[in-house]
């Protein structure tokens, strides 16, 4: 990823970067939109939203495509992935 001088790098660009990741090809979880979610779509991650208040209830995908959100349990995660065909990501 190339960057302006002086601008700051984000925690998930830095990440990706070691990891030699395309973010095309990466798919960032979190449970937090404020520390966790909005960094991550800053770089263009696609995203799934762990909500713990959301109960056990099919995923619903934001209007830009690019955050799912789940309830937290990895059996909502991995359905959400195959629904909406994020499964073949890194």
């Amino acid at each position: 990823m190339a960057y302006p001088a002086g601008a700051r790098r984000t925690n998930e660009a830095v990440a990706l970067e070691r990891l030699r990741v395309a973010s095309a090809s990466t798919v960032f979880i979190g449970n937090s939109l404020t520390e966790d979610i909005l960094g991550a779509r800053r770089i263009g991650l696609r995203c799934v939203y762990l909500d713990e208040g959301l109960p056990d209830t099919e995923p619903t995908m934001s209007a830009d495509g690019a955050v799912i959100r789940v309830p937290l349990t990895l059996r909502a995660i991995a359905q959400a992935l195959r629904r909406f065909g994020w499964s073949g990501v890194e």
